[in-house]
């Protein structure tokens, strides 16, 4: 039987006790924050990394079975996987709903979240591997 632990965070679960890395997509980290323009023309910070595990967490908690394929490890030791909830592919979906980019894959999906401003779409963010790479180079 498969048993989700945890979301980790957008593109990160716990399955089983095994770490899955979502291929395919890079969702915002847990402590990145993005901004739109409100309203009133205000602009309004969120925690888009926690709305992206957020969302994860919605999209895999309707008690179906998860199932993940097994595409090698990443260089933490990560499982890569694509990973399906009933038909839904959840990587695909992730970027469809504009909470994860494309990470060499679903450029179409990416595109129609930027037209429909879709979840971090809806305003200014940093791309997630740009966000790490500050924060990499400032704790040195």
């Amino acid at each position: 039987m498969t048993t989700l632990s945890r979301v980790v965070d957008g593109d990160t679960i716990v399955l089983n006790n095994e770490k899955i890395r979502l291929k395919g997509i890079d969702a915002p980290e847990s402590k990145q924050w993005c901004w739109y323009i409100g309203d009133h023309k205000e602009k309004i910070s969120y925690k888009c990394g926690v709305e992206s595990a957020k969302y994860l967490s919605k999209l895999i908690e309707g008690g179906e079975r998860i199932e993940c394929t097994n595409e090698g490890k990443d260089l933490y030791g990560r499982t890569l996987s694509y990973c399906y909830v009933g038909i839904t592919n959840i990587n695909r979906d992730m970027v469809y709903k504009g909470w994860a980019v494309g990470y060499g894959e679903f450029k179409v999906e990416e595109l129609i979240a930027m037209y429909n401003k879709a979840g971090i779409w809806r305003g200014d963010f940093e791309m997630p591997s740009e966000w790490r790479k500050k924060r990499k180079k400032r704790r040195r």
